[in-house]
């Protein structure tokens, strides 16, 4: 069976005809509008099957990604714990280096970090601001009154495949 872009383009000419006809369809342009749709439709069936299939695996991969991360976030949780008793354990018994067959465990100072006191007093040179938009909100704003907030476009002409 030819690929759907084929058989789109083999239909396109023959929904042409029909609106140079005027509605007036002969039995030969009915029998070929009848012979590329029937290919068409099957073919486009078939993509929906596929489709619907792909849908379902990724639905699979999803949730099964989402158990893993939350399973990761475990696994951290109790590295860094026994991370952080390690070395509570090692503080509290003095011992700054450990030395043993397979490992070499080391107390050591943490690179310098910054903690914020007061924002305001931060000079202006050092501080970066992110604006975030609230596009659900001035969507329904438009929704309820018809009103197009300045400085944005309302976009209305994009179409998507629904399957049911």
């Amino acid at each position: 069976m030819k690929p759907l872009h084929e058989l789109t383009a083999d239909y396109l000419p023959i929904l042409n005809m029909i609106e140079d006809a005027e509605g007036d369809v002969t039995e030969a342009l009915s029998a070929a509008l009848d012979a590329v749709a029937e290919p068409w439709e099957q073919k486009v069936e078939h993509r929906v099957y596929v489709l619907q299939r792909l849908d379902g695996q990724i639905g699979i991969i999803k949730a099964e990604v989402k158990r893993l991360e939350q399973r990761c976030r475990g696994l951290e949780r109790h590295a860094d714990w026994l991370r952080t008793d390690t070395l509570t354990q090692m503080l509290a018994v003095g011992v700054r280096r450990l030395k043993t067959a397979f490992f070499t465990i080391t107390v050591r100072l943490s690179p310098p970090s910054v903690n914020v006191l007061d924002e305001k007093l931060v000079p202006d040179c050092w501080t970066h601001t992110d604006t975030i938009f609230n596009k659900r909100d001035i969507l329904k704003h438009f929704t309820d009154t018809g009103e197009v907030v300045p400085g944005v476009e309302i976009v209305t002409d994009r179409e998507s495949l629904v399957i049911r």
